[in-house]
């Protein structure tokens, strides 16, 4: 699947795997596991904040300053 094809080749720097796009994979999983609509809902909500703070990049660019950052955003 992609994910995993994703994460198995994250330093290819041809690989173009991002945020929406894991994050479809992730919701997937929850339709899959049939987790419960609210659960859904957080995740989409978090998706959204993410990529308008950071952008929809592709996911092994993201590095634990790009993470801080998103981590501080949402708190200032």
């Amino acid at each position: 699947n992609k994910l995993n094809e994703g994460f198995a080749s994250r330093h290819n720097s041809d690989l173009v795997f991002n945020l929406s796009m894991a994050f479809e994979n992730l919701l997937n999983e929850y339709i899959v596991e049939n987790w419960s609509f609210r659960t859904r809902q957080q995740q989409e909500s978090t998706k959204d904040q993410l990529i308008e703070l950071i952008g929809d990049v592709n996911v092994p660019q993201i590095d634990k300053a790009i993470a801080r950052d998103y981590k501080t955003k949402p708190l200032q």
